[in-house]
């Protein structure tokens, strides 16, 4: 991250219009951390955690307009997938909401929405 302001300035980083990033602070930063270098916490508004939660989603909104389109949608989804057990292969899901899990030793994990039936009719 960086900031540009006048050379002559006492503290630079203080006051600073804009803040630049690059695709790898993504990768290095978390979002707190850029968020606290932006000004952090506000005393004017809702709680810490709900600052820092909203601050976590506009910057991924942000990455994804750098990024390109399609980009927040395929985080959001791809963010979800690190929770499932097993080194899994691939995974879809249909229209039905029926998710199938090929794991990379052959075997196969299906779960079905106990309403798919419901949205037949």
């Amino acid at each position: 991250m960086a900031v540009l302001t006048p050379e002559r300035a006492e503290r630079p980083w203080r006051g600073a219009d804009h803040v630049y990033v690059t695709h790898k602070a993504r990768e290095q930063l978390a979002s707190s951390h850029i968020w606290y270098h932006l000004g952090g916490w506000s005393e004017d508004g809702d709680t810490y955690e709900t600052q820092e939660y909203l601050f976590g989603e506009e910057l991924e909104l942000f990455w994804s307009d750098i990024i390109g389109p399609g980009e927040y949608m395929r985080a959001k989804i791809v963010g979800n997938l690190d929770s499932i057990k097993g080194e899994w292969q691939t995974i879809t899901i249909d229209a039905h909401r029926t998710v199938v899990i090929m794991y990379k030793n052959g075997s196969q994990k299906t779960l079905k929405s106990p309403f798919a039936e419901d949205s037949k009719a």
